[in-house]
């Protein structure tokens, strides 16, 4: 079937700059592209990428959207190059899936709370907090004296016991194995409430890896995830969770390692509403980490969220955005 296929380039800013890989970016660029089918029909995709993680930049992206001259077939996706190009890969697969299934009705997401230990107790007490299950701790970056951040995390974690939600620390391949299996020793005492410490050492170190998840704490790969492409490793790697980022092709990871759906987390990549809309969507969302949408200076393009906080799919009409927008 033919489609015929337009796009429009965005570009949007943070509400303070943020670390995006290894700069401090203030903006965040991207493409939302629309398939049109013959009856009017119309099905959308984004293309968020992240190079820092593997993809292809924006500007390879609009290239390749730009080779097809107005006209794309589902046939397609077979190319090559379009395989070379996983954010845009993805982001025709949801455009042609949207036309090709009916919207079911599906279950909502909360959003994962997400801090530091500096100020914390404020963003604990503030609304920002409010009704989250889950709090995610950017952890080992050493701004302060190890001891002091464990005394600060015991506080959080028996606030975490009364409170009842669970706490996802989140290392981002800040630490040394040596430092890695501290950390980890004194994790062994507060299991009951974390849920998983992500990525706590260089992303290239799979095997190390693979000999810290068996200590006895929930392990989550997150920047290790594209090394994964390619390979067959569901058996060695079964005791991990796998934080994946769908708009960067992950799924297609997930798919032909045949990873258990159940330590699956579904994480956005700063996408806009109509990336977002996709992942509230996915099949994979048994327990969101949806937290980027509050960060953005407030437009249209902007996932709005309900008043408990929560996401629920559905709740944009894409068609009306798209007239709105461009």
């Amino acid at each position: 079937m033919k489609f015929q296929l337009t796009y429009r380039r965005y570009k949007r800013r943070f509400r303070r700059p943020v670390r995006f890989g290894s700069s401090i970016v203030d903006k965040r660029e991207g493409i939302v592209l629309r398939l049109l089918r013959e009856d009017g029909r119309c099905g959308y995709g984004e293309i968020a990428p992240v190079e820092s993680f593997g993809s292809e930049s924006v500007d390879k992206a609009g290239a390749l959207l730009k080779s097809f001259c107005g006209l794309f077939q589902d046939q397609y996706l077979k190319d090559d190059r379009i395989h070379a190009h996983p954010c845009t890969n993805y982001a025709l697969k949801c455009a042609l899936n949207s036309l090709q299934n009916d919207e079911a009705d599906l279950p909502e997401g909360r959003p994962v709370a997400s801090a530091k230990l500096a100020g914390l107790n404020d963003f604990l007490d503030s609304d920002a907090f409010v009704g989250r299950d889950v709090l995610k701790l950017k952890v080992g970056e050493k701004l302060q004296d190890l001891r002091s951040e464990w005394d600060q995390l015991e506080k959080v974690f028996a606030l975490a016991r009364e409170q009842h939600f669970s706490v996802r620390l989140d290392a981002n391949e800040q630490l040394t194995i040596e430092e890695a299996e501290r950390w980890i020793e004194f994790l062994l005492d507060h299991t009951d409430v974390i849920q998983f410490f992500e990525q706590p050492v260089d992303r290239t170190l799979l095997d190390e890896l693979l000999v810290l998840s068996r200590m006895g704490v929930p392990l989550a790969l997150d920047e290790s995830i594209p090394l994964l492409l390619g390979q067959s490793l569901a058996q060695e790697l079964s005791d991990f969770y796998f934080i994946i980022k769908p708009s960067l092709g992950d799924c297609e990871i997930v798919e032909s390692n045949d990873l258990s759906t159940e330590k699956l987390v579904i994480s956005s990549v700063f996408e806009s509403a109509f990336g977002f809309s996709e992942l509230l969507r996915n099949q994979f969302r048994n327990t969101p980490g949806l937290d980027t949408q509050e960060i953005f200076v407030e437009d249209d393009l902007v996932y709005p969220s309900q008043a408990d906080g929560k996401y629920r799919a559905n709740q944009l009409n894409l068609d009306e955005l798209w007239q709105k927008w461009g």
